[in-house]
């Protein structure tokens, strides 16, 4: 990666320095943005399941992809850039196009025995 050491300490930096952190922080949120209004896109396409939360799970593929590319790509050896490609794309789509339900329930299931 063409910056990667420049990226490294800035991560690096942000977890000492509040104005770092702020800043640091700032650029991962516009990523957060994105992800989320992409999200919400393809919801009201049919592309993508209605009952993702877009808001956390931009959080939860983003948060993670930051310190994987950080990892894969800031540190030698680095990784080959097209196959953290690939892999970030198979995770984006298997989680964004699944069509899993993690609680299925019967339509007269109110789940109000699950609290016992």
């Amino acid at each position: 990666m063409q910056h990667g050491h420049a990226l490294r300490a800035f991560a690096d930096a942000a977890g000492s320095d509040e104005k770092v952190d702020a800043a640091y922080n700032a650029v991962v949120e516009r990523f957060l943005a994105v992800t989320r209004k992409r999200i919400t896109a393809e919801q009201e396409a049919g592309r993508i399941r209605e009952d993702l939360d877009a808001e956390e799970t931009a959080r939860a593929l983003v948060w993670p992809e930051e310190r994987y590319l950080m990892r894969a790509l800031a540190y030698e050896p680095a990784a080959d850039p097209r196959r953290v490609a690939d892999v970030l794309f198979t995770i984006w789509s298997s989680t964004l196009r699944a069509p899993f339900d993690p609680l299925p329930r019967r339509r007269d299931d109110d789940s109000s025995d699950l609290i016992d």
